[in-house]
């Protein structure tokens, strides 16, 4: 089970997202950008349950990462700070 903040996740409510939540990143193909990525969710007790990079064509990467138990605002909150990483361009997030 995945926790935010030292807390366990709370029950679904009509702002929920879902079980689990997908964030979608759109990058640079740079070396420092996957650990910074994994930091954001280390700050936040996050052990995401699945992450997966894949090298897109040029000089572009995505990376889809799926983490269970978060609501809207957690989701939120983390996107946000998923957006100020150097050489992330763009952050989806969406119900998995």
């Amino acid at each position: 089970m995945t926790t935010f903040l030292g807390a366990m996740p709370g029950p679904s409510t009509d702002q929920s997202i879902g079980q689990s939540t997908q964030f979608r990143l759109n990058t640079s193909i740079e070396p420092s950008v996957l650990p910074r990525v994994m930091e954001a969710f280390a700050k936040l007790t996050i052990v995401p349950d699945a992450f997966v990079a894949e090298r897109k064509t040029g000089e572009r990467m995505e990376i889809d990462i799926h983490v269970g138990g978060l609501d809207r605002a957690q989701a939120d909150h983390l996107a946000s700070g998923l957006r100020r990483i150097i050489y992330v361009d763009s952050v989806l997030v969406s119900p998995a």
